[in-house]
């Protein structure tokens, strides 16, 4: 027995060792002396498999792309277009690409019935792509017809022929021919990193962008992957190149430069890691640099990484700790972000966070559009991170990190700032983040850059307001952003270093909103721009202004041209703001830089009106146009006349009306009863107006003079 039984065993251990060698290659393995398999036969794989090995059945590689099938849904007349990619293998999609609805593409009024003197009429359009039809009644009447010109269509703007319309009511001829829409070329290289595209309808209609994306081997610069032009530096999408530039300013301008480059090939290379990290000495290392490659100082590494680890959002999982063993700087993994699990966890919730957020952004916003929309975004979606205390904020990474937002819905203010970059970049707004102290504690920011030119946004500090989505923080100059916020040193290297700023703004944004025939036509930094887009002589405008603010106080915009858009009307809304039981009646200011020629009738509803240089005489020149104050109250600082012919002014406000500089016109009419008073505070002089009583007063002495009491 005992000698069978050992038989047994030696046979086992034969065929023991036999089973160890591999059956590809008959080697041993690595553990025996023998050499690694070579995975030469790989199987499977997608974008939730990892492709295996069927001789060792080691998993090789990462997941696989997504195979995504593609296709485009055209916009409708209420609804947007899109693009639409969705996964074949694990059902992942996305939206890009989003076109906005087209609205209705009415043709030209029909008369179904025709009115007389005694008896209504009606007509009718039909819109030609849902064949929705509008009626309308026609108020008993003989037509008497006018010729409108034609208007020539644009990129952006609605064009028609020469057509008749009615002067007794509402029926015409008019055929609108609906704005055609940029039709973009390729992107060309313009040789300095930065590509440039042209509207085909429009050569005057261009978009400039740094170059992106792509990759370098054997030492060759990058080739974009959108104009297929050298550039000197590609970063991931979503990470900011700037501070990469910037390091290029200093005397040791092209080390740090190279160490820089070299942070982000080891960083790239993680980026698709699939492994577990195992630490050593304490730390999950990624990359090691020796700085004497470099020719840099070991402090001037420091602010290498320092520039990087700002710089790269889409490497959240970066540790915020500067490590260095000898004349080496190490880069190290946070140790949340260790397992393959966790990286992958996050991975998916960042790219559905982009895709949610670039579904807002539709293909004909300008950069300050995308940029409130992705402020929107942020601050409904994430909360400031505190602890149990509410008062601490919490300092683990994820509160650091993009993370924040796209796992945790919270953060601090540099999960705000990285979170900003990173969905900028991805929607074609440059962006940049600055770092050091604002309200006496470390802080992080960001530089935006918007309609050409460089302004300081802190999303953190946007966040304050509950559910109301403001813009106090937003679109600031030097002198504003500086006045309570102190960025790092620029001069002494280190891990307290940052860049310099770019040349920031020297003037807010005044965010004003526009809108064309009720409609939303679109946000611009100043009722000066918004002016220059009012191109429809016969549309009627809304400007809106002060109501993307918090502040309780006056919000002041300037006018610095000469006269208003010709346009059918044109009327300037202001935000009131409750302050106890009455109103702030000055909350939204606008500043008169000369005096102010109108093109049309206009309306000024809650708002003030101002003079920025009072040594100077400035008024508003009706010439024979009507003026219409609405809203609570108005008060106005320059001097109201027009054309002695036909200037009319028309109070129609449930609160006061203050002409400082008084009046010189054909008119006034109160048609509102709820009006408390008139007042007059300089010599004033109308033809037809009101019989005294007590809503009109006069201030320091002046006159009023009426012609004819109506």
């Amino acid at each position: 027995m005992r000698k069978n039984a050992f038989k047994i065993t030696a046979l086992s251990a034969v065929l023991v060792i036999v089973l160890l060698f591999c059956a590809s290659c008959h080697l041993l393995p690595t553990i025996l002396g023998g050499t690694p398999c070579a995975h030469n036969r790989v199987s499977g794989g997608s974008c939730i498999e990892i492709p295996t090995c069927l001789d060792c059945g080691e998993s090789v590689g990462t997941y696989l792309a997504h195979d995504y099938e593609t296709r485009v849904v055209a916009p409708k007349c209420d609804e947007d277009g899109y693009t639409e990619s969705v996964c074949k293998v694990c059902n992942n999609t996305k939206r890009t690409d989003i076109v906005p609805t087209t609205g209705h593409s009415f043709g030209a009024w029909e008369i179904i019935v025709e009115p007389t003197d005694s008896q209504a009429g009606e007509m009718r359009r039909l819109c030609s792509l849902c064949t929705l039809a509008e009626t309308k009644t026609i108020d008993p009447h003989t037509h008497s017809f006018e010729v409108v010109p034609a208007k020539a269509v644009t990129c952006t703007e609605d064009g028609w022929e020469a057509y008749e319309r009615c002067t007794e009511c509402d029926y015409d001829t008019k055929l609108v021919i609906k704005a055609t829409g940029h039709a973009w070329g390729e992107y060309i290289s313009g040789g300095d990193g930065t590509h440039t595209r042209t509207c085909a309808n429009d050569p005057s209609h261009k978009v400039t962008a740094p170059c992106s994306g792509g990759t370098s081997s054997g030492g060759s610069l990058p080739i974009c992957e959108y104009c297929n032009g050298e550039y000197e530096f590609a970063a991931r999408p979503g990470n900011s190149t700037y501070g990469y530039y910037a390091l290029g300013e200093y005397a040791s301008g092209e080390g740090m430069q190279k160490l820089y480059k070299d942070i982000t090939a080891a960083s790239e290379e993680f980026f698709f890691n699939q492994n577990d990290l195992k630490a050593e000495d304490g730390y999950y290392i990624i990359g090691e640099f020796d700085i004497n490659d470099y020719s840099i100082t070991l402090e001037e590494g420091m602010a290498v990484w320092k520039v990087f680890y700002v710089s790269s959002p889409a490497y959240y999982w970066l540790d915020s700790s500067v490590v260095t063993r000898g004349d080496s700087l190490l880069l190290t993994v946070s140790d949340l972000y260790a397992t393959a699990a966790e990286r992958r966890k996050c991975d998916a919730a960042i790219e559905k966070m982009a895709s949610d957020c670039s579904a807002l952004i539709k293909s004909d916003m300008s950069d300050i559009e995308r940029a409130m929309a992705i402020v929107t975004y942020i601050v409904t979606n994430m909360e400031y991170a505190y602890e149990a205390d509410g008062v601490t904020p919490v300092d683990t990474m994820w509160a650091h990190n993009m993370t924040g937002l796209a796992v945790y819905n919270y953060g601090v203010c540099e999960a705000y700032a990285k979170s900003f970059t990173y969905l900028s970049l991805l929607n074609g707004v440059e962006c940049a983040i600055g770092s050091g102290f604002a309200g006496g504690e470390a802080h992080a920011w960001n530089y935006v850059k918007l309609g050409g030119e460089w302004y300081g946004a802190d999303i953190t500090w946007t966040d304050n307001s509950g559910d109301e989505v403001v813009f106090d923080k937003f679109g600031l100059s030097s002198s504003s952003i500086f006045s309570d916020h102190q960025p790092h040193s620029s001069t002494n290297f280190g891990v307290h270093f940052i860049y310099e700023a770019p040349e920031l703004s020297d003037k807010d944004i005044e965010l004003t909103a526009l809108y064309k025939n009720g409609e939303k036509a679109g946000i611009y930094k100043s009722i000066d721009e918004a002016f220059a887009a009012m191109t429809d002589t016969e549309a009627e405008y809304e400007i809106q202004i002060g109501f993307y603010s918090s502040f309780v106080g006056a919000i002041t915009h300037t006018i610095k041209v000469p006269e208003t858009p010709n346009v059918k009307k044109l009327t300037i809304t202001g935000k009131n703001v409750v302050v106890g039981e009455g109103y702030l009646d000055n909350n939204s200011i606008i500043n008169l830089d000369l005096t102010l020629t109108m093109r049309s009738d206009i309306v000024l509803k809650n708002v003030d009106v101002d003079i920025t240089d009072k040594s100077k005489e400035c008024k508003i020149n009706l010439t024979s146009y009507t003026l219409t104050l609405a809203g609570k109250s108005v008060y106005l600082e320059p001097r109201v006349s027009g054309d002695d012919l036909d200037c009319k002014v028309v109070v129609d406000t449930e609160g006061d009306v203050y002409f400082f500089g008084g009046a010189s016109i054909t008119r006034l009419t109160v048609p509102a009863l709820s009006v408390s008073k008139i007042v007059f505070g300089a010599d004033s002089h109308m033809k037809y107006g009101p019989r005294p009583n007590n809503r009109i007063y006069t201030q320091n002495g002046a006159n009023v003079a009426i012609d004819n009491y109506v």
